[in-house]
């Protein structure tokens, strides 16, 4: 079973039902992390994806029948593979088992990547585009991410993951 879980932790599975098939071929113990951004023409709609995960499944699946665009999953980190803590590892490692480990299609791709001297025009293409923003991340750095006290990212706290039930969150 996959499961997709909003940044507060929610299960929205339902809501996103093609991006949780997707999703099916990472393997079991898995837990990836990215964003889901709904893109029309060429420019990134936070909203849209913030209207389908606070509505019920069936409305957000209505709701994305209707839209024009399309809904995108870019994933750029990787802390479980296979039932295997990875967070530790330098993110330069994490990276390269993502793109080993990551069947990418037209709903699921990898963040690009840009040089840390570039980071201020991949800013501002992000944010010309309707983006957020952008995630730095040094080629050496483990994973720093610690929820309600605890040590280590475990699979059911984080938003994107895949336990042994096969959940994608």
């Amino acid at each position: 079973k996959i499961g997709i879980f909003s940044r507060r932790g929610e299960e929205v599975t339902g809501n996103f039902p093609s991006i949780a098939k997707a999703l099916s071929d990472l393997p079991d113990g898995t837990l990836v992390e990215g964003e889901l951004v709904y893109w029309d023409k060429d420019k990134q709609d936070v909203t849209k994806i913030t209207s389908l995960a606070g509505s019920s499944a069936e409305k957000a699946v209505e709701k994305a029948k209707s839209l024009p665009g399309k809904m995108k999953l870019h994933l750029y980190d990787i802390l479980w593979h296979k039932g295997k803590n990875v967070a530790d590892e330098p993110f330069s490692k994490r990276r390269g088992l993502l793109e080993s480990v990551v069947k990418t299609s037209d709903t699921i791709q990898l963040s690009k990547q840009s040089p840390f001297s570039e980071w201020q025009e991949t800013m501002n293409k992000a944010v010309e585009s309707g983006g957020e923003g952008i995630v730095l991340k040094l080629k050496s750095a483990k994973y720093h991410w610690k929820p309600k006290g605890e040590t280590e990212p475990k699979p059911a706290d984080t938003m994107w993951k895949r336990s042994e039930e096969r959940r994608v969150g």
